[in-house]
């Protein structure tokens, strides 16, 4: 009799601490109600402006990082090692999800990898799978896809997806129930100005001591020439706004970073045509702070649906020590609260300078699911199980070597 290798494949499983895939069931008649379309070519993908903006606003997911002209301009700046793979699912022909996806080459833990991801660029805030309103079947519809086309990734990385999204638990949920190994964490938080009430109600509920350093700011800076703020939300010179702005940007901490405007010029470019559609819109809302006609701040912000998002601040290095960014901040914050703005959200990152200004912030997530593939379970069990044990290891060690060390010391 021969053995029953399914049933030993499952101990061998749960003792390494994997959970066994459930084999996929490709007669489920419950997708029978929709079809899924795969777009890898722009040309098929720009055809689709309408719908894809219809289901954003259906979906209750109203925001410009979900809208099919930012995805458009974030393809025409896609690195050479990315192919598109947008999943679109429908009933009755109707769009009622859809992936923005990419897949990449990439090396996880020295190991190659065919890494399915969200289409974005270095300066796409947030990320998530669109889907309409009570229709938990798009969900399905798109793991139904990943599983059939299995042979081309190893696993995903769906990174930027805030604590709201409603696809997290779906994800989950649907990524088991098809043989998928799923896992998530935490990876960081957003930092905004969020239900603030009046400018003066905001700055009288900050300390005492935030109030005396923004006028020490305020004058400090003043006292070095003529200071001027400009505001842009439909200049007549955008190229020289924006001219500015790469300025400071070229002059800030991120540019022996690597991280500046000016660095790559695939981001600058994609600055410039996105700041002409902002601005054909309504979104751009662009600052710039001048002394004695010098740009020596900036903040590139986009405004849609009373929410200003902002996707760039910068300073001049050598101005550091008169907190221009500080002084920036306090016209922008005071300007939005002024105008009745619902959500001024300042990014991903526990800066300083957001810490002090932001009374909220939003969890970021990053979620993972590995292929049921042979390889696909060997990079599941390498990056949530041996690392996460070698990591174990080691802090346990530590802390032995730490008491140890203590002890010693304490002996005399």
């Amino acid at each position: 009799m021969f053995p029953n290798f399914f049933a030993l494949g499952r101990v061998l499983s749960s003792r390494l601490g994997l959970a066994y895939p459930i084999p996929y069931n490709l007669a489920n008649e419950h997708l029978s109600l929709v079809d899924v379309q795969v777009i890898t070519t722009l040309e098929s993908f720009l055809s689709l402006k309408k719908d894809w903006n219809d289901l954003v606003h259906e979906s209750g997911m109203d925001s410009v990082f979900f809208r099919h002209e930012w995805f458009v301009c974030c393809w025409r700046r896609l690195e050479q090692n990315c192919d598109p793979w947008i999943l679109i699912v429908r009933k009755q022909n109707a769009i009622i999800a859809v992936a923005p996806l990419v897949i990449r080459k990439i090396t996880l833990r020295g190991l190659p990898a065919r890494a399915v991801g969200f289409l974005e660029n270095p300066d796409t805030p947030i990320a998530d799978i669109i889907i309409r309103e009570n229709e938990p079947i798009g969900l399905e519809g798109i793991i139904d896809a990943l599983v059939k086309n299995g042979h081309r990734w190893d696993l995903m990385l769906l990174q930027k997806m805030t604590g709201e999204s409603k696809a997290i638990s779906g994800l989950e949920t649907v990524a088991k129930k098809n043989g998928l190994y799923f896992s998530s964490e935490p990876s960081g938080q957003r930092w905004m100005v969020k239900d603030a009430g009046t400018w003066e109600s905001y700055l009288n509920g900050k300390s005492a001591r935030f109030r005396k350093t923004l006028r020490n700011v305020i004058n400090r800076l003043e006292k070095l020439g003529t200071v001027s703020v400009e505001h842009h939300t439909h200049p007549d010179d955008l190229d020289r706004v924006l001219a500015d702005a790469f300025t400071v940007s070229g002059k800030s901490w991120k540019t022996k970073l690597g991280l500046a405007i000016t660095n790559q010029r695939s981001v600058e470019e994609f600055f410039r045509s996105f700041s002409s559609l902002a601005m054909e819109e309504g979104w751009l809302d662009l600052w710039v702070l001048k002394v004695d006609g010098n740009p020596v701040s900036m903040e590139y912000d986009l405004v849609y649906n009373g929410k200003v998002w902002a996707l760039r601040s910068d300073f001049d290095e050598t101005m550091k020590n008169y907190s221009p960014g500080a002084y920036l901040n306090y016209f922008i914050a005071k300007h939005f609260l002024e105008t009745g703005l619902l959500e001024y959200d300042m990014g991903l990152g526990a800066n300083e300078y957001k810490l002090r200004w932001a009374n909220h912030f939003c969890p970021v997530t990053e979620c993972h699911i590995y292929n049921s593939t042979i390889y696909g379970r060997s990079l599941f069990f390498l990056e949530e199980r041996l690392i996460p044990a070698i990591r174990s290891i080691r802090q346990a060690l530590r802390s032995v070597v730490g008491a140890g060390e203590s002890k010693k010391l304490s002996d005399g």
